[in-house]
């Protein structure tokens, strides 16, 4: 028989086992394959459309600068988008696997690549069953996924499919995140001079968000995830 405490503390720890749940390496894997099986296609023809479009706002948002180069041009390997949880990031202390912390993917960013170049970057998000391109441009930050990715990659047998794209958007923060077996590192992709935060600075993700726990804590509004 189960004691009304014992109801209560069987439902305390159910809630507390299902706030810190988290994605193991080797999900993040099966998802990352997952996603970008389901993505592939319909970003390809997604991509041919532009190419073809005559319109020189496409042109622009793509990084090129005529039919020609827009025809020449080519999809990267992606990056699956992962968000931090800003309200687990809050709570967040050094013995929790910072892991934890990531949500699944919903939206997934293609680098389009002119003359093996980054020029821009094509997302795709998910809503219900079906995936829709939603923005297109960010030359920068297609520049800053795609170099630090070569970098991190050269002289190792990690292939660009394991790298995944990490944002923190209410703290303004974005990475490109190494995950293997036991590890998982944080490159970031923009200075942040409050944090003292330099582009292409790599982190253990552990002492990263025991890091930003303060931030996450001064963040103001509601937030639910």
């Amino acid at each position: 028989m189960v004691t009304k405490a014992g109801f209560c503390g069987l439902l305390i720890l159910t809630i507390a086992m299902t706030c810190w749940s988290q994605l193991t390496p080797q999900q993040i894997k099966t998802i990352n394959t997952k996603i970008v099986s389901d993505t592939q296609p319909i970003a390809q023809q997604a991509f041919s459309q532009l190419q073809q479009s005559e319109d020189r706002e496409n042109f622009t948002a793509l990084g090129v600068r005529s039919i020609d180069e827009a025809k020449r041009a080519t999809l990267g390997p992606p990056f699956p988008l992962y968000r931090v949880s800003l309200i687990k990031l809050r709570e967040y202390t050094a013995d929790r696997d910072p892991i934890s912390l990531l949500i699944s993917p919903v939206r997934i960013l293609y680098p389009v690549l002119a003359a093996g170049k980054p020029t821009s970057l094509i997302e795709f998000s998910q809503q219900g069953e079906k995936w829709n391109l939603t923005t297109l441009g960010r030359q920068l930050l297609a520049s800053f996924l795609f170099q630090t990715r070569q970098e991190r990659a050269a002289g190792t047998s990690r292939a660009a499919t394991e790298f995944i794209s990490v944002a923190i958007p209410e703290l303004n923060q974005q990475y490109l995140g190494e995950v293997g077996p036991s590890t998982f590192f944080l490159t970031a992709l923009i200075d942040d001079s409050l944090l003292d935060i330099r582009k292409g600075a790599r982190f253990d993700a552990r002492q990263l968000f025991v890091r930003l726990v303060p931030s996450a804590k001064q963040v103001q509004g509601r937030v639910t995830r």
